[in-house]
């Protein structure tokens, strides 16, 4: 839980944010978006995961990093990954179901067919705004 508290306050000072640790880690929170079944069955429909796959605890981010571009994190399950920290990271331009959906992180990328964002000509990466705080949100 520590590193998981240092990891949020590190990626708050990154951002530029200022206040205590505990004030931070709030504000990051606040930052927490639910996301529209469109975008849900969007992401679902791309997912290779044997006997079928499903996502759960969907939150979006809206990234400070970029104009228009939310970090979407939820645990996927399915055969072979029912621990509660399958998380996997997806980045979209719009949350309405009507945008691009990339792969942000290595799970998110071993388990579906959506283009891996960081080799994109935008280049999103886990180390962008919204990313990290998007797993978090997930993980609540």
């Amino acid at each position: 839980m520590k590193k998981f508290l240092a990891s949020l306050a590190f990626t708050a000072l990154l951002a530029g944010c200022a206040g205590s640790d505990e004030g931070n880690n709030v504000a990051e929170m606040n930052r927490c978006e639910n996301v529209s079944e469109n975008i849900v069955a969007d992401i679902e429909s791309g997912l290779e995961i044997n006997g079928g796959g499903s996502l759960r605890r969907v939150k979006a981010v809206k990234s400070t990093d970029f104009s228009s571009l939310y970090f979407i994190s939820a645990d996927l399950e399915g055969a072979g990954l029912e621990s509660t920290d399958d998380i996997a990271t997806f980045a979209t331009n719009k949350l309405d179901g009507t945008g691009m959906i990339f792969t942000v992180n290595h799970t998110a990328q071993t388990f579906s067919v959506w283009p891996f964002g960081p080799n994109t000509k935008a280049g999103m990466s886990m180390s962008d705004d919204g990313a990290a705080q998007s797993q978090a949100c997930a993980k609540l």
